[in-house]
């Protein structure tokens, strides 16, 4: 007898794929993911709309695991981080940012992380599996319905690099912003990536109005090697063109993430080099702040609020012609900022 599969696990192609196949009406899709991303029942029982027979022959096919919220953690400045157990035993971790009447949602995508980035405290976990489509979209209904707030902003900036999960994240995204489902829209989520080359022309052919961060960190190859090695055979001048293409077939302005690091990226060097990276293309700048973990020797440049230095980077960016913003991390009392997540029992 072959094994049943989580059905929060399939693609809505998945579905299709299996209506076909038991010769199903493909209409029955659409119904059946209202039940599971809106009503957000508990069993195949629940779906009334559905007949008694195709009710049968789901139950007989899939398992109805649901991810659940293990633990919940509360800053100091009300940020929210869910501790998130899948089905197989695993657990992933997400984040509710509230702020002036709206909600932020920080999502993951993988459980732990292939790119060893020196920054990020997700790289000591290692890979250890991509996030099915259900597990994807269930972050941002646990988190909404914990909060009891719709959220107005969705980030997938947690664990993991999106565009190593791209179909599964795909279609998570096409659920997320369906008026039918979440409806959540595009212009409001935004998706964070180290910059995988071959996936950046896929991200376009989408044809959708989400926002692409790029965790860039430095301009300088050398740099970027040293804190994020498992980029140097996808070199920064590759990275570039890559991008001023996005731009053309979108008209869409990127972001780019760049972490200030005490003696590696924060001097008048690093800032020529991003200055020169970013004036040519539809680009804004997001200056961070290092969030320390355990057993790590990186220091963030000062305190971001208090830092000349950072106040420095803004205005030349600004003066050559690039937004730049200082974001001030959110949940660091609670692991629970950029680069803290680890996804693991506390």
């Amino acid at each position: 007898m072959e094994k049943k599969k989580n059905i929060f696990m399939l693609a809505n192609t998945e579905l299709e794929a299996w209506m076909s196949e038991h010769e199903h009406k493909l209409f029955h899709v659409k119904q059946l993911l209202k039940w599971l991303y809106k009503f957000n029942v508990n069993d195949f029982e629940e779906m009334t709309d559905l007949s008694k027979s195709l009710r049968f022959e789901l139950e007989s096919s899939f398992d109805f695991l649901k991810p659940s919220i293990e633990t919940i953690q509360k800053s100091t400045d009300k940020t929210t981080k869910f501790l998130i157990k899948l089905y197989d035993g695993n657990f992933v971790e997400c984040v509710g940012i509230p702020g002036s009447g709206k909600l932020t949602i920080c999502i993951s995508t993988q459980v732990g992380c292939p790119m060893n980035c020196a920054f990020c405290s997700t790289a000591r976990l290692g890979f250890i599996r991509n996030l099915g489509v259900g597990e994807i979209i269930y972050q941002v209904i646990l988190v909404q319905e914990h909060l009891k707030q719709k959220a107005s902003n969705l980030v997938l900036m947690g664990e993991g690099e999106p565009f190593c999960n791209f179909d599964n994240v795909k279609y998570a995204l096409d659920l997320i912003n369906s008026k039918d489902l979440l409806n959540i829209g595009a212009r409001h989520i935004t998706l964070s990536t180290c910059g995988i080359l071959d996936k950046i022309s896929d991200f376009a052919a989408l044809n959708k109005q989400y926002t692409l961060a790029i965790s860039l960190h430095s301009a300088v190859q050398e740099t970027r090697n040293l804190l994020m090695p498992n980029l140097k055979n996808q070199p920064l001048a590759r990275l570039k063109r890559e991008l001023s293409s996005y731009i053309q077939r979108t008209n869409r302005r990127i972001s780019f993430e760049y972490l200030l690091l005490k003696g590696i990226n924060d001097d008048e060097r690093h800032l020529n080099a991003l200055i020169d990276y970013s004036k040519d293309l539809l680009s804004h700048v997001n200056l961070l702040e290092f969030n320390p973990f355990s057993n790590n020797s990186l220091n963030c440049s000062l305190n971001l609020k208090k830092s000349e230095n950072t106040a420095f980077f803004q205005r030349e960016l600004e003066k050559a012609g690039i937004p730049a913003t200082i974001r001030i991390s959110r949940g660091k009392d609670i692991a629970a900022a950029c680069g803290q997540l680890v996804s693991k029992l506390h």
